[in-house]
């Protein structure tokens, strides 16, 4: 999340709250995230696991919706003045 004001250092800190919260402990490999995580090879598997923009969640809710088809000939014709 990019938050405004936040730096990365302040980013870090909010990550590493919740995985100490989870594991019971510290982080101890930072040193080599901090070696790899520009490496291609770990930036192509965060690319495949991020989630996709712009696509809608299924809900029960729009389940009922169906889509609209707008054809040209739906729009109704305004002359030029």
């Amino acid at each position: 999340m990019n938050q405004s004001g936040m730096t990365k250092e302040d980013k870090l800190n909010k990550a590493r709250q919740p995985y100490q919260t989870l594991q019971g402990s510290t982080f101890l490999y930072e040193h080599c995230w901090n070696l790899l995580k520009h490496s291609p090879k770990w930036l192509r598997t965060i690319q495949e696991h991020r989630p996709k923009r712009g696509r809608l969640e299924t809900t029960s809710s729009s389940s009922n919706l169906e889509p609209i088809d707008l054809e040209d000939e739906d729009i109704p014709h305004v002359p030029n003045v």
